[in-house]
């Protein structure tokens, strides 16, 4: 409190007994303005004008932090979830009144990379917040690639060597194989190096199949 009016140069040390200033706000208490009254002061000498006072509660701060996440190519995204602090008086984010969301603008087909996650949209009136991104990182799928049996008669040309796919993901289900090893690398530039994985296992794969092609018959076995 503050005091003004006294006689002499007097200040509050000389009242017998000195105000008290009270409010109805407690710990709890709400954002907003509460009233602050003094009362009970007693002297010999003074008599006394109290004039009520304001105790403004304002809102905290908390910070809301989206869990890093991450997930495989072609994976639809995992949930999005976050983490909280800065409550007060042991509460926790159940007492928001609109919590915020997390967001991350890669879909099913996004390429691997790692994308930023802000929370944003939070909504209460005793909080505000405090927004910290985390990461969403897309890894490389993992694509099987089975050469196929194939047979043929001795003498005779090797038949077209083909194979098989287990594994795919969505974009390669929805472009097909010779589309995706070929006009979407040339449309995607910056992702030559599945062009290179995709050839390197045809090679591979042919070299495997004719290694394990049945041989033809010696000449000391001909009748």
């Amino acid at each position: 409190m503050s005091y003004s009016g006294f006689a002499n140069g007097e200040n509050s040390s000389v009242i017998n007994t000195l105000p008290t200033a009270t409010s109805p706000a407690i710990l709890t208490s709400n954002t907003g303005g509460y009233s602050i009254t003094a009362a009970g002061g007693i002297d010999d000498n003074y008599d006394f004008n109290y004039v009520p006072g304001t105790l403004t509660i304002t809102k905290g701060l908390v910070t809301v932090n989206a869990d890093n996440q991450s997930r495989v190519y072609g994976v639809a995204n995992p949930t999005l979830t976050m983490s909280y602090s800065g409550f007060a008086n042991g509460e926790n984010s159940s007492v928001i009144n609109t919590l915020p969301t997390a967001t991350s603008p890669a879909i099913l087909t996004s390429n691997t990379e790692v994308t930023q996650l802000p929370p944003a949209g939070g909504i209460d009136d005793n909080y505000d917040f405090n927004y910290v991104p985390g990461t969403l990182t897309i890894t490389k799928g993992l694509v099987t690639v089975n050469a196929d049996n194939q047979s043929r008669v001795y003498g005779v040309a090797n038949p077209t060597l083909t194979m098989s796919y287990s594994g795919v993901c969505q974009r390669r289900k929805q472009f097909g194989d010779k589309y995706f090893a070929n006009r979407y690398f040339a449309s995607h530039p910056h992702q030559q190096y599945w062009r290179l994985l995709y050839y390197r296992l045809l090679v591979e794969s042919m070299i495997i199949m004719i290694l394990t092609m049945s041989p033809a018959p010696s000449p000391l076995q001909k009748g």
